[in-house]
C-alpha cells in the first residue's frame, strides 16, 4: 500500500511540475530537495512547496499528501496557462 501511494504522489507532482512549464522526466520525484528546488525555479506557490516538504518530513500521512496534491492539480488546471502558451505568442 505504502509503495502505491508513493507513486500517486509522484505522479501528481510530476503533473504539478509540467503544469508550471517543467519537464519531471528526468528527474527523480522521490528527492524532496531537488523537486522543491525544481517547482521554486518555475514559481510554485507556497502551499504546494509545504505540500511536498511535509511529505518528506513525515509530517503528514501519504494519504493526506496525496489528496492535497491532487487538489492542487486539479485547482491549477483549471486557472493557470501552461507557459508554452504563454511563451509561443
Amino acid at each position: 500500500m505504502k509503495a502505491n501511494l508513493t507513486n500517486q504522489i509522484c505522479q501528481e507532482i510530476g503533473s504539478a511540475i509540467r503544469t508550471l512549464g517543467g519537464n519531471p522526466e528526468k528527474l527523480n520525484l522521490r528527492d524532496v530537495w531537488k523537486v522543491n528546488r525544481t517547482l521554486e525555479f518555475l514559481g510554485a506557490d507556497a502551499y504546494l512547496l509545504a505540500t511536498i516538504a511535509s511529505w518528506a518530513g513525515s509530517l503528514m500521512p501519504e494519504a493526506a499528501v496525496l489528496d492535497h496534491l491532487r487538489g492542487w492539480n486539479k485547482a491549477a488546471s483549471r486557472s493557470l496557462k501552461p507557459v508554452s502558451s504563454i511563451i509561443s505568442k
